[in-house]
C-alpha cells in the first residue's frame, strides 16, 4: 500500500512529536520508545528504525556520569583529609 504525502508528512509530525518526548527525557531508551511511536503511527517499527531517526535528529545514547560533581567546599575537605592520611600505611 502506497502512502500519500499528506500522509507520510502526517506521520513525519507524529515521530517528530515522539522525538521531542525523548528529548525532555534523555535516560529513555529506543526500546522504550518504540512501542510509543509505532502508537502514534498506527505502523510497526523496528528500535533500530527509533535509533536511526533519533540519530537523523541529533539524538544519541547518553552515558550518565559517573560521580555527582564536588563543590568547592567537599573539594577542600577532601583535599585537607587526603593530606592528614598521605602518610597511612597498610598496617595503620
Amino acid at each position: 500500500m502506497l502512502i500519500s504525502g499528506n500522509q507520510l508528512e502526517l506521520k513525519r509530525m507524529q515521530f517528530t512529536a515522539e522525538v521531542d518526548g525523548t528529548k525532555r527525557n534523555r535516560r529513555v531508551t529506543s526500546t522504550r520508545v518504540t512501542p510509543m511511536v509505532t502508537a502514534s503511527i498506527s505502523k510497526a517499527i523496528s528500535a533500530a528504525t527509533v535509533r536511526r531517526r533519533l540519530h537523523m535528529n541529533g539524538l544519541y545514547a547518553s552515558v550518565p556520569r559517573v560521580c555527582v560533581p564536588l563543590s568547592v567546599q567537599s573539594r577542600g575537605a577532601r583535599l585537607k583529609w587526603c593530606r592528614e592520611h598521605g602518610n597511612w600505611t597498610v598496617s595503620d
